[in-house]
């Protein structure tokens, strides 16, 4: 089985935050690619969680349907990181605090 490069998911967040509807888009699209979640701190995938939050309503609508098709997808990744490692998710929330 080949192994998947690993997507650097601060390169993926400035995508993301560009103002260019079609390198967001890219972005947006790059997050279908990651297979394994679990090589991302719980911080890391949060971090991306919250951008795609804040682009959540974006203008354009085709924008706007790649955040939220990427919104579901890191939302089930957190939950399916959080039941299987509690603890992980815990101490990333107390570093926070």
């Amino acid at each position: 089985m080949e192994q998947q490069p690993v997507i650097d998911l601060q390169k993926l967040i400035g995508l993301i935050n560009d103002p260019s509807a079609k390198i967001k888009i890219d972005g947006l699209r790059a997050i279908d690619n990651i297979k394994d979640w679990s090589v991302y701190s719980v911080s890391e995938i949060k971090q991306l969680f919250e951008i795609l939050d804040q682009n959540i309503n974006y203008p354009r609508s085709d924008v706007r349907l790649h955040v939220e098709h990427a919104h579901t997808r890191v939302k089930k990744a957190l939950s399916e990181l959080m039941t299987s490692n509690p603890l992980d998710f815990a101490s990333s929330i107390s570093e926070e605090l």
